[in-house]
């Protein structure tokens, strides 16, 4: 444990309160997976939190939460609590308490129940060690209750499922696979966020054929064939079919629209790396099977990368034709661009003059 989390920990005991780091950050620490969460819960409530430490905020999303950065790591605070009557995933009622034990049991997973004091020691009150030794998701109390209150915990336990490579426990896993429906009420959001854990993990080929077999692929409103894993998340979702209700920025439709133009052509050649940058070409090109290692040398042995360094302009290449400015200068352009692409006319004034004359009559008749 980094000696700035220990620190918090012993701030908050030395103004007389109980703090355990809880959940991920010690589940992670057993599996040795690097994280920089650390979610800490005590039985200080807010308004002490917000006093031992002031550089803080609170969070207006949840329930007596309270944030802070520590160095690389994104600190959240939360006060020992019970929750009541859910609505739209959330508690409608809560309580706070001064039990660790209350709290952990209105946690979703067995495996995120662990805790963690100040000396690094790991408290286990749900026989957690357990089922992380055997590799299984098991739901805390009532499986029933627990996925109905919130649908996105069914989510989770699959994509916690495959980015481990656990087991989901057997009822578990059958009320997923019954009430799948459930998982509809899901913001898209919520769901591409969870999709996208599942995307960049190591098991994603397998957790893709895990969310098919058990059909969430349809609830999930995805369709997928193979997927080649890109360093880009965008490239992943290239190769889906996708509901239009899923959040992407303008730029990431964009991102998303010409990585699949690219593999739709098949091919990275000049005429694409001059039409798009090296950001989608690399993207692309994994998917492509094609090594940026060649795409980088096809690159710099183009002559020209963009239409500002084709040595004649607009207005030249109207005079050599005799013809006013017009649409037509454009397309002519055009195939003067890809003639140079194509080695069929060196990039120099001269001779690419003397393409336009030997293409004039051509050019003018269409």
């Amino acid at each position: 444990m980094d000696q700035s989390i220990k620190n918090i920990l012993r701030k908050i005991e030395e103004n007389g309160f109980e703090a355990y780091i809880v959940g991920g950050y010690v589940r992670d620490s057993i599996l040795r997976i690097k994280t920089n969460d650390v979610d800490i819960i005590t039985n200080a409530l807010l308004k002490d939190i917000a006093k031992i430490f002031p550089q803080g905020k609170s969070d207006v999303n949840s329930y007596g939460s309270y944030k802070i950065q520590v160095g690389k790591y994104n600190v959240d605070i939360t006060t020992y609590r019970e929750e009541f009557k859910y609505e739209n995933r959330k508690p409608t009622e809560v309580r706070y308490v001064n039990n660790l034990l209350t709290d952990l049991n209105r946690r979703d997973f067995t495996i995120n129940s662990l805790c963690m004091n100040k000396k690094g020691t790991v408290i286990d009150l749900l026989n957690a060690k357990e089922d992380l030794n055997n590799k299984t998701i098991k739901v805390i109390g009532d499986v029933q209750k627990k996925f109905t209150e919130d649908p996105l915990r069914m989510l989770r336990a699959v994509r916690f499922s495959i980015v481990l490579g656990f087991k989901i426990e057997d009822k578990a896993l059958e009320f997923i696979i019954n009430n799948k429906e459930l998982i509809r009420t899901i913001s898209y959001k919520r769901k591409k966020n969870e999709l996208n854990l599942i995307f960049i993990s190591n098991n994603y080929q397998k957790g893709l054929n895990f969310i098919k077999e058990i059909n969430l692929d349809q609830i999930l409103e995805i369709e997928y064939d193979n997927i080649i894993k890109t360093d880009d998340l965008l490239g992943i979702w290239a190769q889906i079919n996708f509901s239009n209700n899923y959040p992407f920025t303008n730029q990431e439709q964009k991102s998303i629209k010409i990585i699949k133009e690219i593999i739709k052509y098949g091919k990275i050649d000049t005429n694409i790396l001059f039409k798009y940058n090296l950001y989608y070409t690399y993207i692309a090109g994994d998917i492509l099977g094609i090594s940026k290692k060649i795409i980088n040398k096809l690159y710099k042995l183009m002559p020209i990368h963009d239409y500002s360094d084709i040595s004649i302009k607009g207005d030249k290449i109207a005079s050599v034709l005799e013809i006013k400015p017009s649409n037509k200068i454009k397309l002519i352009l055009e195939d003067i661009k890809t003639a140079i692409l194509d080695k069929k006319v060196k990039n120099n004034q001269k001779e690419i003059i003397k393409y336009i004359i030997l293409n004039k009559e051509k050019w003018l008749n269409e």
